[in-house]
């Protein structure tokens, strides 16, 4: 792929990216509603996602490229951090320690 596709690409989701978030406008209003409603009594709300994803098909000529959405909603627990023994970390595959 040469920077000018990359180019064409990237103007060309900028147009689609308005349409393919309006097409879930509905779902996003109901996902919304959703996570008011079971809520309303809550301090840790969950959030409402709109994911966007740019494919590139470069598999095939002339190389092919699409947005895709989809809504959520996202909850999110955290646990505690937990640390090894060891003092030392082993070193990983094409890292140095200084």
């Amino acid at each position: 792929m040469s920077p000018e596709q990359l180019d064409i690409i990237i103007a060309g989701s900028k147009e689609d990216f308005p349409v393919i978030v309006g097409e879930l406008h509905q779902h996003i209003l109901d996902a919304a509603a959703a996570v008011l409603e079971e809520t309303q009594d809550s301090e840790k709300k969950p959030k409402v996602t709109v994911a966007v994803s740019l494919i590139l098909d470069l598999s095939i000529a002339p190389l092919s490229w699409q947005l895709e959405a989809a809504v959520g909603v996202r909850r999110k627990v955290r646990g505690e951090t937990h640390f090894q023994e060891r003092e030392e970390t082993p070193e990983l595959p094409g890292m140095r320690n200084n």
